[in-house]
């Protein structure tokens, strides 16, 4: 595991906040489109995109220009990470840099991939409630599978973090999840559905909740948090989720589009970002596939950056991007969140 300075990274995030300069400190990487899940939901449809994934020397190539630009956290995704035979190597190279190494995966290689697990400063399995309520959106079987996985993390002593869609089947999932998340000595992050309109799909809602469901959701994570309960994201970015008009809404962007609720600058692409399979790089997950993009290998990484930087996104209601974008614009009460989260429950990480 890789050490991170705290007084660097506010250093940074300082200069950044009042200069106006930018440090991508948190940059995730989609390793592969390949995933032995089929969610139901996924934004990306990763199982079936083209281009299964990214080689060895061109993510080392990514970690290396991220580094150079002052990354900080790098965060793996996909499809499924630990699917990757060179997923070790990775870490380590990670690591090498001096950067902190976080995955979100559905665990069922963490009992076969123990030893890297152990490596890691920060793990986020994907699980959306009990056996009823995850698997009619990941699939039939999935939770005993994922629950092996998070049996061997916890046999090995590792916090295990989850993140929990909220689906018309796990809405009322808040308190197992919560129950789960304190037994595995880390945190739940709840998020609401993201669309699938991108990439040549349709939108599926058969698995959104009410909007009645999702306010009465919202409300009572936000009171847990309140409580003191091990929930990741902050009560604010919560807050922000609970006032947004229409989840028929993706996003709010383009010029005089900025609706009056919103007092959140957007971040993304500023201050964190995502590398897809291909290269192209993104402000944020959201973004995949919607907006104009730079590729690193074809433009380099700062002409991609740049880009990246140039959205003109105001706002979404994804509590995730809505909480990083608090996190660095400084707003107190969630960087106090994000520093407790990142010394109770990472991986040993400081």
């Amino acid at each position: 595991m890789s050490q991170l300075n705290p007084y660097k990274y506010a250093y940074f995030m300082l200069r950044n906040r009042f200069l106006g300069t930018r440090t991508p400190f948190r940059v995730q990487i989609n390793l592969l489109n390949t995933c032995n899940y089929h969610c139901t939901y996924c934004y990306a449809d990763y199982p079936e995109r083209p281009g299964k994934e990214l080689p060895t020397d061109k993510i080392f190539f990514i970690l290396d220009e991220a580094k150079k630009a002052g990354a900080m956290q790098i965060g793996l995704v996909g499809g499924e990470p630990l699917l990757r035979k060179d997923f070790d190597e990775i870490v380590d190279r990670i690591h090498e840099k001096c950067m902190l190494a976080s995955v979100t995966t559905n665990a069922t290689f963490a009992r076969k991939k123990i030893d890297v697990m152990r490596k890691m400063d920060w793990i986020v399995v994907s699980l959306d409630g009990d056996e009823a309520a995850n698997d009619p959106g990941r699939g039939e079987g999935t939770f005993k599978r994922t629950m092996d996985g998070v049996e061997a993390l916890r046999e090995a002593g590792i916090p295990v973090n989850f993140s929990t869609v909220l689906t018309k089947h796990s809405i009322h999932c808040i308190d197992f999840m919560m129950d789960l998340a304190k037994r595995c000595g880390g945190t739940v992050d709840f998020t609401t559905l993201t669309s699938q309109e991108r990439e040549g799909h349709a939108a599926d809602r058969s698995l959104w909740p009410s909007r009645e469901e999702i306010d009465t959701a919202l409300r009572k994570i936000i009171d847990l948090k309140k409580r003191g309960e091990p929930i990741g994201f902050s009560a604010a970015a919560y807050e922000k989720t609970l006032q947004w008009p229409d989840f028929a809404i993706e996003m709010y962007q383009g010029k005089g589009n900025n609706p009056d609720f919103n007092d959140v600058h957007c971040r993304a692409g500023r201050d964190y970002m995502i590398v897809d399979t291909n290269g192209d790089l993104y402000p944020c997950p959201q973004q995949l596939g919607l907006i104009k993009h730079g590729n690193i290998f074809a433009d380099g990484f700062q002409k991609a950056w740049d880009i990246a930087a140039g959205h003109d996104c105001h706002i979404c209601p994804q509590t995730c991007t809505t909480d990083y974008s608090m996190f660095y614009g400084l707003k107190p009460s969630v960087v106090w969140n994000q520093y407790k989260n990142s010394r109770k429950h990472s991986n040993g990480a400081r």
